[in-house]
């Protein structure tokens, strides 16, 4: 029965497999980067909740949890590293989002789907958005 459509070597049916591999694959990859931004959106709270907290204390050492051990530290150096932390935070949490971007558009691709209109649109900068209002104000 070797050659029988629908068998292990026919040709159409390897494609037919590799497609839906990739497909999964990328489905995969998508599920996995919504885990991690929730993941790194939880560690982003627990940092602002823990500044706020060093805002609003008024002593010269806090307490701070790194990992599973606690420290001293004093509280300008405390909120210098919640700082640095969060900014590392805020950088994975784009660059996981610009990855998750590019792993839904080779799906929709995959799926033959178009390509998602105003997917990739991007915020005004500053300068942008002050430019527009003054546009406005006259």
């Amino acid at each position: 029965m070797a050659g029988v459509a629908g068998t292990s070597e026919d040709p159409e049916t390897q494609r037919l497999i590799s497609h839906l591999s990739d497909m999964e694959e990328k489905a995969e990859k998508i599920i996995s980067s919504k885990h991690d931004l929730v993941e790194l959106d939880r560690m982003r709270n627990n940092n602002r909740v823990a500044l706020r907290q060093l805002k609003k204390a008024n002593e010269s050492k806090t307490w701070i949890a790194m990992g599973n051990t606690l420290f001293r530290l004093k509280s300008d150096d405390a909120k210098q590293f919640l700082e640095e932390e969060q900014a590392k935070v805020e950088k994975s949490m784009e660059d996981i989002r610009k990855e998750m971007k590019t792993h839904m558009e080779k799906l929709r691709d995959l799926e033959g789907k178009p390509p998602l209109k105003g997917f990739d649109l991007k915020p005004l900068a500053q300068d942008e958005l002050a430019a527009v209002y003054e546009t406005y104000k006259k």
